[in-house]
C-alpha cells in the first residue's frame, strides 16, 4: 500500500464519484480506477459498492478512510516540517551567553521566538573561554560574548553593539565628581570587581593591563544586578583609555 494509493482512495471516498475524484487529482479517470482496483486486490476486499449510477463505501472502505485521513495528514505535516527545516524556520539553536548578558539576551530570545515559533533556542550560560571551546567542538552553534578574544580561522564574529563601562564610587571620593575617568587613574586604588570567570571582569582587567594600572582588588562579587537608577546627585562616570 502506497501513499499515492491512499490519496486516490481518499479522493474517491470523499467525492463518491470516480470522474470528479480524477479531476480533483488531475489524473486520468482510467488510471485512478486502476489504482483503486489494485489496492482492493492487495487487500483482498472491496472498498466500494459501485454500479453505473452510484458509488458507496463498504464497511471496510469506511474503516480505511479513517486511517487514510490520519496517515496522509501525518505525511503532510512531516513534509511541511522538513520544508521548514530547509527554509530555516524550524530547528534548534544552541546559544551560549556570558552571565552579564543573560538578562538582556533572554528578552531578545523571547521576541525572536514570537517571530519564529518553530525554532527552539537552548540558552547556555558559560564563561568566555568555555563558550569558545564549545564553538570549536560543535557543542554550541553561536555565542554572545562581552569581549572579543582571539579567534581561530574556524570562527567568525560580528559586533552586535556596545555599552559604556562605568565606575561606581562613593560621593565623598574625588572620582565621583568626574564625568570621565582614565583607567590609569585606578592604579593603586581599592576596587570591587565581579568574580573570576565573569566576562565583564575580563573586560575590566584587560583595560587595566593595557593602561598599566594595578588596583587592589578588595572584594569580589557574583551579583551582576544593574541598579534601577543612579543617585540623583551623581552621574555615573565613564572609563576612558
Amino acid at each position: 500500500m502506497t501513499s499515492r494509493q491512499l490519496e486516490y482512495f481518499r479522493a474517491v471516498a470523499r467525492e463518491l464519484h470516480f470522474t470528479r475524484a480524477a479531476e480533483r487529482l488531475h489524473v486520468a479517470q482510467p488510471a485512478l480506477s486502476q489504482q483503486i482496483r489494485k489496492l482492493e486486490q492487495q487487500l483482498g476486499l472491496s472498498l466500494f459498492d459501485r454500479d453505473n449510477h452510484r458509488v458507496e463505501l463498504t464497511a471496510a472502505g469506511t474503516a480505511l478512510l479513517e486511517h487514510a485521513e490520519r496517515i496522509l495528514s501525518d505525511l503532510a505535516a512531516v513534509e511541511q516540517e522538513m520544508h521548514d527545516w530547509t527554509a530555516g524556520t524550524r530547528g534548534l539553536i544552541r546559544l551560549g551567553t556570558a552571565r552579564a548578558l543573560a538578562t538582556p539576551l533572554a528578552r531578545l530570545v523571547g521576541r525572536f521566538s514570537g517571530v519564529f515559533p518553530g525554532i527552539e533556542i537552548e540558552l547556555r550560560e558559560e564563561s568566555t573561554l568555555g563558550m569558545i571551546e564549545d564553538l570549536r567542538t560543535g557543542r554550541l552553534d553561536a555565542a554572545t560574548l562581552a569581549r572579543i578574544p582571539r579567534f581561530d580561522a574556524g570562527l567568525e564574529h560580528r559586533l552586535l553593539g556596545s555599552e559604556p563601562l562605568v565606575l561606581v564610587a562613593g560621593l565623598d571620593t574625588p572620582l565621583a565628581r568626574r564625568r570621565r575617568i582614565q583607567v590609569a587613574r585606578l592604579d593603586g586604588l581599592d576596587l570591587i570587581l565581579y568574580g573570576r570567570g565573569s566576562a565583564v571582569r575580563d573586560v575590566i582587567t584587560a583595560a587595566l593591563e593595557d593602561a598599566g594600572a594595578t588596583p587592589r582588588i578588595r572584594f569580589e562579587t557574583r551579583n551582576i544586578a544593574r541598579p534601577e537608577r543612579w543617585p540623583a546627585r551623581v552621574s555615573p562616570p565613564r572609563f576612558s583609555r
